[in-house]
């Protein structure tokens, strides 16, 4: 049969008390990696909301100062990705009087900081407002 080990049973115990120790452990971690996951998903939704609002306030605001810095035509502020908020960027088309509508990429350079002027001060306003209403 072989040798027998005196200590086993004490061996056993102290292995035993281990694994319990690190099963507790890992239902510990799954449990708070469900929670955080839970968070992450209410944040992902609270800061899409948030972020879909800010593009409808300013958006709103936008297009108004656009035409007043241009004596007409048309901007909007688009979503890039308007399933997925949490990945979404935002393009600006503008359509200056008498051209159709085209990205920034596509305006001259003053015709781009006209149009980024136009951006800048809706943006900046419903950023104040949020930070000191809010």
């Amino acid at each position: 049969m072989g040798a027998i080990n005196p200590d086993a049973p004490a061996e056993y115990e102290e292995l035993q008390t281990r694994h319990d120790f690190l099963e507790q452990q890992l239902a510990d971690l799954e449990a708070a990696d469900g929670h955080l996951r839970r968070v992450i998903e209410e944040l992902d939704e609270l800061t899409s909301k948030a972020f879909a609002e800010t593009v409808t306030k300013v958006n709103a605001v936008f297009g108004g100062m656009f035409q007043r810095l241009f004596g007409g035509g048309s901007a909007e502020l688009l979503l890039t990705d308007p399933d997925d908020l949490t990945i979404s960027g935002v393009d600006i088309i503008a359509q200056l009087p008498g051209r159709r509508p085209q990205g920034l990429a596509l305006l001259s350079g003053g015709e781009r900081s006209l149009t980024r002027v136009a951006h800048f001060r809706p943006a900046h306003r419903v950023a104040h407002a949020v930070l000191h209403d809010g």
